[in-house]
């Protein structure tokens, strides 16, 4: 069995939306996350445009981050 840096990277995001599902709660818990989470998202080797910017910060980045992971 081969593990790539790739497959950690899909496993870290999965759980990282996980998580946000989790912690949504409450906008303080997402707060220190969203600036480093966006950069993620918006790093320019995306190939696909950012679909869906939402309102509310915690359910956007894990629309947004479900993105990124169907293109992984």
């Amino acid at each position: 069995m081969l593990i790539t840096g790739d497959d950690i990277l899909i496993e870290y995001v999965d759980r990282l939306i996980n998580q946000l599902r989790v912690k949504t709660g409450g906008p303080s818990l997402v707060d220190p996350w969203s600036k480093p989470i966006e950069k993620f998202i918006t790093h320019y080797v995306w190939h696909s445009q950012d679909q869906t910017k939402g309102e509310d910060p915690g359910l956007g980045l894990v629309g947004r981050l479900e993105g990124r992971l169907h293109e992984m």
